[in-house]
């Protein structure tokens, strides 16, 4: 019987080590035939300007795999784009012919740097079809930019099988860019100094007390700067000296900036409503009055770069149907005057990126019932003086997904406290003067929360420059939108007497 006994356990430690070979084998080859693609072409790109040249070459790519890729795999590519030409000149980065199988695309992301300084963070790999992964890149005549693009197969700590055997493949092709970059350039002037964002421009210095010490500051014109799509250029100072008039849908617009990816930020040159709530809130609710900054709240997802929230417009209504949320007072308010003015231009305006940033400012660590909570807007513009156009992650709270505010994608928005900032107006004096492109003697919205603790602020615009208040307060309402890259620049030359006019 002891024999007996004895074979029973040995027949059970094999059937045992077998059931433990064949998980170790499952595992280590669960990610099997996973493949990645990445290639480029190497056509030199040539166009007839003038009595010159502009002439990009796009060299260094190959076919390039990465096969059985586990999680965690980064995989890199490098290539340069060179302008043999005789002019300056500005093009994009596209990526064509995608085939993204992954089955939660989210996993796989990408970043670019050229000549060894990040250019675009981490964002989701393009999905099947094309996309412009960095525009409006200015480039010199004989200047040559070196890239490096990453590919990171993100690990996130649980089973992944489910993206076994999928794929991603394109192709990196460079493009000239838009047209209306090229129009808008030619009609301003291009300033390459750091403006000093601590005061207007042009800085009013009509008060005797400021009349000292006051420097000029470094000019109205057109500057540029990184967003999360790309190169941006954006204006700023004085009305009289910037070429940013837009007629469009029967309106009259003022250009903000060129987006990175190619579309144009307008803002309307007047106000559809003198006195509208940003939203209600609950008086002395301490930490949950935050919520009513959002340009949504109680949202069933965070809105981040790699999820934005997108506002879905079909057969002329608004829609939050991938992750829900209260609406705010102003999104209302936008929203019905878009439907109401736009809708037969519909095509020609583009789901944009509108940053309601509520990430935390500096020395943030979430909100308590002892102090306020700063979000991000006040740490750049007003207690460092450095705004700027990329939209940072909102942060969680108390552990969970942010469910108010973060980066929507959608039609109709505001301006942000940074693009005021940029655009000329100051928090401090000397503030802006009459004659910047943005004054108004009136307050107006923007979309960048201030602070929150028993009450929710937001930044507004307005006589030269912008301040806060309370979300309850009623203001002037003005639309911001994006024109879509189809939608082209036929007449004009930007000026007040000659608007651009939009096909």
């Amino acid at each position: 019987m002891s024999d007996k006994i004895k074979n029973i356990k040995e027949n059970q430690k094999i059937v045992i080590a077998m059931i433990t070979l064949i998980i170790v084998i499952t595992i280590s080859v669960s990610y099997a035939y996973f493949t990645l693609k990445v290639k480029g072409n190497e056509e030199a790109k040539e166009i007839k300007v003038q009595s010159g040249t502009m002439s990009l070459k796009l060299d260094g790519t190959t076919i390039t795999s990465l096969e059985n890729a586990l999680p965690g795999a980064i995989h890199t590519i490098n290539f340069t784009v060179e302008n043999t030409g005789t002019l300056d000149t500005i093009y994009n980065l596209d990526m064509i012919e995608i085939i993204n199988t992954y089955e939660k695309k989210e996993e796989l992301e990408y970043k670019i740097e050229r000549d060894n300084k990040e250019v675009k963070e981490y964002s989701q790999a393009p999905e099947s079809g094309s996309e412009t992964i960095l525009g409006n890149i200015g480039i010199k005549s004989k200047e040559k930019h070196s890239y490096t693009l990453t590919i990171h197969f993100k690990e996130i700590g649980s089973n992944q099988n489910y993206n076994q055997g999928k794929t991603f493949s394109g192709i990196v092709q460079i493009n000239n860019a838009s047209g209306n970059l090229r129009t808008i350039l030619a009609h301003n002037t291009i300033k390459e100094e750091r403006p000093d964002f601590a005061k207007g421009e042009p800085a009013d210095i009509s008060i005797a007390s400021l009349n000292e010490g006051v420097t000029p500051n470094t000019g109205s014109g057109i500057y540029k700067a990184e967003d999360d799509q790309g190169t941006s250029y954006y204006f700023r100072g004085d009305r009289n000296e910037l070429n940013n008039n837009v007629e469009f849908a029967g309106k009259e617009w003022k250009i903000v900036r060129i987006n990175g990816d190619g579309t144009i930020r307008l803002i309307l040159n007047d106000k559809i409503e003198s006195n509208s709530k940003f939203n209600d809130y609950v008086a002395n609710q301490e930490i949950h009055a935050g919520k009513y900054t959002g340009y949504t709240y109680d949202n069933t997802n965070s809105c981040t770069k790699n999820n934005p929230c997108e506002v879905i417009y079909k057969s002329g209504e608004f829609s939050n149907e991938n992750f829900g949320g209260q609406d705010s007072n102003i999104k209302t308010a936008l929203e019905t005057w878009y439907s109401n003015n736009l809708n037969s231009v519909n095509d020609q305006i583009a789901q944009g990126y509108f940053c309601n940033d509520t990430s935390y400012g500096s020395g943030n660590e979430g909100a308590t019932t002892s102090g306020y909570l700063f979000y991000g807007a006040y740490d750049r513009v007003v207690t460092k003086k450095e705004p700027s156009l990329k939209c940072p992650e909102p942060n969680n709270q108390n552990g969970s997904p942010r469910d108010y505010g973060g980066i929507y994608k959608t039609k109709i928005g505001l301006i942000t406290a940074d693009e005021l900032n940029m655009a000329g107006l100051s928090w401090n004096e000397p503030y802006a003067d009459e004659t910047n492109y943005l004054y108004h003697d009136y307050w107006w919205w923007s979309l960048s929360p201030y602070f929150s603790y028993s009450n929710a602020d937001v930044f507004e615009g307005g006589y030269g420059r912008f301040y806060n208040f309370n979300t309850s307060f009623a203001f002037a309402v003005v639309p911001v939108i994006n024109l879509s890259t189809s939608a082209l620049i036929t007449t004009g030359d930007g000026s007040t007497s000659s608007p651009f006019h939009i096909n």
